[in-house]
C-alpha cells in the first residue's frame, strides 16, 4: 500500500516497505524518524508483527534521520522481540550509538545489503501505511 492512499490527508515523511517471508520478515524504513513521525514508527512496527514473523529485520539504510526517541523505540522493540537492526548509517548510526553505546544485538550494525542466500525478501515489498 502506498503512503497516503488510505484516505489520510498527505503522506508521512516516514514510510516503510514490508517483505513478509514466513519465518523472517524485512521492514525497510524510509524517510525521517523524529518527534513528528514517532507515532507512525510505532504503527509501522506493530503492522510488521501482524504477519507473525519469528524474526524481523529492520533495514535502516533508507532512514535519513533518527532522533533519540525513535532510536529508543527501535532499541526497545529489538530487546523485547526477535528483531535485528541492519544497515544503519550516518546520523542514524551515531544516534543509535549514543542511545545504546554497548549494543547487544546480533545484526545490529550490519552494513552490507542482505545477500540473496540470507533471510530476506522473496516477493515484492508492500508499502505499509503509517
Amino acid at each position: 500500500m502506498e503512503p497516503g492512499s488510505d484516505g489520510h490527508a498527505g503522506a508521512s515523511p516516514l514510510r516503510a516497505l514490508l517483505y513478509p517471508n514466513g519465518i523472517t520478515s524485512v521492514l525497510e524504513l524510509h524517510g525521517d524518524g523524529d518527534i513528528s513521525t514517532r507515532a507512525t514508527l510505532r504503527e509501522l512496527l506493530t503492522d510488521a508483527f501482524k504477519h507473525h514473523p519469528q524474526v524481523l529485520v529492520i533495514d535502516l539504510h533508507g532512514l535519513g534521520f533518527c532522533d533519540a526517541g525513535c532510536a529508543q523505540d527501535l532499541l526497545t522493540v529489538a530487546r523485547l522481540r526477535c528483531v535485528g537492526l541492519a544497515r544503519a548509517r550516518g546520523v542514524v548510526a551515531k544516534v543509535l550509538n549514543l542511545v545504546d553505546p554497548a549494543p547487544n544485538l546480533g545484526v545490529y550494525w550490519a552494513s552490507r545489503p542482505l545477500a540473496p542466500s540470507e533471510p530476506g525478501p522473496t516477493d515484492e515489498g508492500q508499502w505499509v501505511a503509517g
